[in-house]
């Protein structure tokens, strides 16, 4: 397969990765969650108030996938080790830790506010979720590392070329 092709294939698994996270972002999970409230006689508000903390949580994801989608453009251009994409992977990784630090603060909430009562599986999916970002997060430290040694190593044979 050659980079173009494969940077092909990596824009439409981006595309509908992005696509479908916010199909569940956007509509999903409010509508699960307000299902899940009224009933329990819980406050319409704090069901907004739940809606808009995953929005914010999942802010840093959509921004992650739009640096992924970046990054798939530089291998089509046969680019695929450069600073921009070490950089890019970087960022990634501190969006990922975001979505740890926003998840770990979201899940204190629902456990001392009472709620968790009434989202035992939301918090196991915030556990879930925390375990992906951090694990997410590690994985492109350490690519953003492998590129910056490899953009290093390839300017360094293009100048003695």
């Amino acid at each position: 397969m050659k980079q173009k092709e494969m940077s092909v294939y990596l824009k439409i698994i981006t595309v509908i990765v992005a696509i479908l996270f916010l199909f569940f972002i956007i509509w999903f999970l409010p509508t699960s969650i307000i299902q899940t409230m009224i009933p329990a006689g819980i406050i319409l508000q704090q069901a907004y108030f739940i809606i808009g903390y995953i929005w914010l949580v999942s802010t840093p994801c959509l921004l992650a996938l739009v640096k992924f989608y970046k990054i798939c453009c530089r291998i089509g251009k046969d680019n695929s080790f450069c600073t921009e994409n070490a950089k890019a992977l970087k960022d990634m990784s501190f969006f990922m830790l975001t979505v740890v630090v926003l998840s770990s603060i979201g899940m204190a909430v629902l456990v001392f506010s009472g709620l968790y009562y009434y989202f035992k599986f939301s918090g196991a999916a915030i556990l879930i979720a925390i375990i992906i970002a951090v694990t997410l997060s590690v994985v492109c430290a350490a690519l953003s590392h492998l590129v910056q040694k490899a953009s290093a190593l390839q300017e360094e044979h293009d100048l003695t070329v």
